[in-house]
C-alpha cells in the first residue's frame, strides 16, 4: 500500500496525462521515499527504469543500454550503445513514436562516473522539445 506523498504522485500524474513532454526532478535526503514515489508512479506505464551506480561510465551505460532494450525492443540481439550520446538519441527518437516514462535513478552517481551527461542531456532536451 502507498502511504503518503499523495500531492507529489498528483503532480507527477498530471505532467504526465499533458501531450507533451515533461521533465521532472525528484530530490532530496536519503531515505524519503523517492524511489517509493517513483516506482508507484511508474506503475501500469511503459518505463524504463535505470538505476545508476557508483561505478565506471562504462558500466552505468551498459546497464543504461540494458534498461533501454528491456523496457523498448525485448529480446534485442547484441551490444548495447557505444555513448551516451547514441543511448539519449535513440531515447528520444522512440518517444516520438510512443510514450514512455524514463528514470535515471542514483543520478548523482551518473554524473560522477560521467561529468558531460548533464549538458548532453539537456542538449536533447532542448533540441527535441
Amino acid at each position: 500500500m502507498f502511504v503518503g506523498r499523495k500531492s507529489e504522485l498528483s503532480k507527477l500524474e498530471q505532467m504526465y496525462g499533458k501531450p507533451s513532454f515533461e521533465f521532472a526532478v525528484v530530490y532530496g535526503r536519503r531515505r524519503v521515499g523517492k524511489t517509493t514515489l517513483v516506482n508507484e508512479f511508474c506503475r501500469n506505464k511503459k518505463t524504463v527504469y535505470f538505476v545508476s551506480v557508483d561505478a565506471t561510465a562504462k558500466e552505468n551505460l551498459e546497464n543504461l543500454s540494458k534498461a533501454i532494450f528491456d523496457a523498448l525492443v525485448p529480446n534485442r540481439p547484441g551490444a548495447g550503445f557505444e555513448s551516451f550520446e547514441r543511448a539519449l538519441e535513440f531515447l528520444f527518437e522512440q518517444a516520438k513514436g510512443e510514450r514512455f516514462v524514463f528514470v535515471i535513478d542514483e543520478y548523482p552517481y551518473l554524473a560522477n562516473s560521467y561529468p558531460a551527461i548533464s549538458s548532453i542531456l539537456q542538449k536533447h532536451i532542448d533540441t527535441n522539445h
